[in-house]
């Protein structure tokens, strides 16, 4: 079979490969979120399975939602720091192109 005989056209591949590829992070064991890089929304575009296991949501709660309204500071506890600390983390990841690393972060979960 020559190649101009296959029925799959480089756009059609793309899109299998992606829809794969979403297939194969949604089931990671992984507690994972994909998020844009929109500033300050960091608007949430993907979650593991596992992710919303663990926090009882459904991707239709989570995806498209600006990731701090899901993970606002505990407004009981006035020096809670979390999202704060998260936010100036991504915010410096997306201006210095470098891995960040925060020491771990106590924060209420909706």
């Amino acid at each position: 079979m020559q190649s101009e005989d296959l029925p799959l056209n480089a756009a059609t591949m793309e899109e299998a490969f992606l829809r794969d590829l979403r297939v194969l992070f949604e089931a990671s064991p992984d507690v994972l979120l994909v998020l844009l890089p929109d500033p300050p929304k960091f608007t949430m575009v993907a979650a593991t399975d596992s992710r919303l296991r663990a926090t009882h949501t459904t991707r239709e709660q989570t995806i498209g939602r600006p990731l701090f309204d899901l993970f606002p500071d505990n407004p009981d506890d006035p020096a809670a720091t979390g999202m704060s600390n998260l936010r100036d983390s991504l915010n410096r990841v997306l201006e210095t192109r470098e891995p960040d690393t925060m020491v771990l972060q106590v924060y209420d979960e909706r």
